[in-house]
């Protein structure tokens, strides 16, 4: 049963501070706020990615789609405007293209989403505590003009919660891989006191307009990552990820496996060499 409320005109700003992207504390959400994708860039159209590296393959509910147009998207319905989920509910089987908006999918604590595919300038807000879940999902933002531009974006300064993605594309660009250049666009970006949990399992991380996953914590206390079977696929404007201690407190790295470069050829997903974990963090476990 999918559970959601649907809803017109949510928007919010960000600024940024340089390369590092440190953001500036604000927010306000702004009604009404629209703007006009001319990008005219596509998804590319992809079959079941068969293998990664030895083998892996990409199934319906247990694999990652691979493009908008996935088969694991076959049974879902079109939605035509934003979702607001309230805490505990759910959207299951969507599927929302949105270009010109700004926020898509608002989540306000306890939520999941399971086999949705969302393209828009703004993809899904964390703004909340709790639990999330984010399964089986196609997620990609294309910037606009010179506003900001995020797949999944944590921001609800003093709250803790655990954000849970699995087999799970996040879909990004750079400036210039987009006709017209508009702004890029990131894919994961955890920071201004949003603290808790970040465990990525069987995800892709397609493109970047910066870095394709950033997580930073805040005086609120530290963040745990668990990342396995976390596939990079370029290029980036600067690098697959950038994850480091902030606000006096740590990234504590639990687990750390099978992070690695990738490549998309022929449909098909293949490992490239392997990532290092964040250095200057404390790991713990593998």
């Amino acid at each position: 049963m999918v559970f959601c409320c649907l809803f017109d005109g949510w928007g919010g700003r960000r600024q940024r501070n340089g390369k590092m992207l440190l953001r500036i504390p604000r927010r306000k959400f702004l009604l009404g706020v629209s703007a006009v994708v001319a990008s005219g860039l596509g998804s590319v159209a992809c079959t079941e990615a068969e293998q990664i590296g030895a083998a892996l393959e990409t199934k319906k509910d247990n694999g990652f789609p691979l493009s908008f147009d996935d088969p694991i998207f076959a049974d879902a319905k079109s939605s035509k405007k934003p979702v607001r989920l309230s805490k505990g509910q759910s959207l299951v089987d969507t599927s929302i293209e949105l270009p010109a908006n700004d926020l898509t999918v608002l989540c306000l604590g306890d939520n999941s989403l399971r086999h949705c595919r969302v393209k828009s300038r703004e993809v899904l807000r964390i703004a909340g505590g709790g639990s999330f879940t984010i399964d089986g999902c196609w997620f990609e933002a294309i910037g606009v003009g010179t506003d900001h531009a995020d797949c999944i974006q944590c921001y609800s300064p003093g709250d803790v919660g655990t954000l849970h993605i699995k087999n799970t594309t996040i879909r990004a660009y750079r400036t210039s891989d987009l006709t017209p250049p508009q702004i890029g666009s990131q894919g994961l970006f955890v920071a201004d006191n949003w603290t808790g949990t970040v465990i990525c399992e069987n995800v892709v991380f397609w493109g970047a307009g910066n870095y394709a996953c950033q997580i930073f914590p805040d005086t609120g206390g530290d963040i745990h990552i668990s990342f396995q079977d976390i596939f990079f696929v370029g290029p980036f404007q600067y690098g697959p990820y950038n994850i480091h201690g902030a606000g006096g407190h740590r990234i504590v790295v639990d687990r750390w496996d099978r992070v690695c470069n990738a490549t998309i050829a022929g449909g098909k997903l293949i490992e490239g060499s392997p990532i290092a974990a964040p250095q200057e963090n404390e790991r713990r476990g593998r």
